[in-house]
């Protein structure tokens, strides 16, 4: 149901014919991190083992953090190129590793 209405939503932007329409396709989007992660550090070591064997077959569905997503969408938007782009999962894992470190922020 959620694939289906990306692809109505999608369709609908490219046929209002914008100047320039930035799609993002993240598989799955990671929020602030919980205290909870006990099975992360496995799975992502699972998850490099699988890909390092498969040839990057889950770099395309491998979450990412919103945080990134973000900093793409910025970085996009001032390029001010015409047209319709769409960026991919695997596509955001690289610009995620081009990225300097965040700066730290103290949280009060």
């Amino acid at each position: 149901f959620a694939n289906r209405i990306r692809g109505l939503i999608e369709e609908a932007i490219r046929k209002i014919d914008f100047w320039a329409a930035h799609i993002f396709r993240p598989a799955i989007i990671i929020g602030e991190e919980s205290e909870q992660q006990w099975g992360k550090s496995v799975a992502d070591a699972m998850g490099r083992k699988v890909d390092q064997y498969t040839g990057g077959w889950l770099k395309k569905n491998k979450p990412i953090d919103a945080m990134i997503i973000a900093r793409a969408m910025l970085d996009r938007a001032q390029r001010m190129q015409k047209g319709t782009f769409t960026y991919r999962g695997d596509w955001l894992q690289d610009f995620a590793t081009q990225l300097p470190p965040p700066p730290q922020i103290e949280k009060s």
